[in-house]
């Protein structure tokens, strides 16, 4: 007799816990599948933009060195941010079969926009505001090193398409 109310007893208490935390269980086991799935799909959105921009503009980091490749993820980040709409209204510039006279001019406009230059300046100007630029992104004054190396590759990129390097 014992042995059966004490049966019953844990029964009632088993039943009366799975009946409480098994919902709560199921219910944190769907919103992290759900998580799980958002998370996918945010990475194949945008593993398809990398390949639609790659696509896109040919994949010349391969060719450039490291700090080269920097102004590639700057390149891929504008386009990132500007969304498909500016992919339409910039793919009429990108249709010719060469295509390498392009991805240089977007990587010179990218190079002017990290530095804050616009057309037309002079090797004088490129190297102040390329001064100024360090001054704020050195990793002595709490700059990191990719912003610093990605400046010294704008300042290189730019002086080479000028013919000034």
């Amino acid at each position: 007799m014992e042995v059966a109310f004490f049966f019953v007893i844990g029964w009632i208490i088993f039943s009366h816990i799975v009946a409480e935390v098994l919902p709560h269980l199921f219910q944190l086991l769907g919103m992290l599948i759900r998580f799980l799935c958002l998370c996918i799909w945010e990475i194949l959105q945008l593993l398809g933009k990398i390949a639609a921009f790659v696509g896109k503009y040919g994949f010349r980091a391969a060719r450039w060195t490291c700090s080269q490749s920097w102004l590639f993820l700057i390149i891929l980040l504008d386009e990132w941010r500007h969304g498909p709409a500016a992919e339409e209204a910039e793919e009429e510039l990108f249709e010719d079969e060469e295509g390498e006279e392009d991805q240089r001019q977007a990587a010179y406009d990218a190079a002017l926009a990290l530095l804050g230059l616009k057309e037309p300046f002079e090797l004088a100007d490129l190297k102040r505001v390329y001064r100024q630029a360090m001054k704020r992104e050195h990793t002595d004054v709490g700059g990191t090193k990719e912003a610093a190396a990605g400046l010294n590759a704008a300042r290189d990129l730019v002086m080479e398409a000028r013919g000034w390097k």
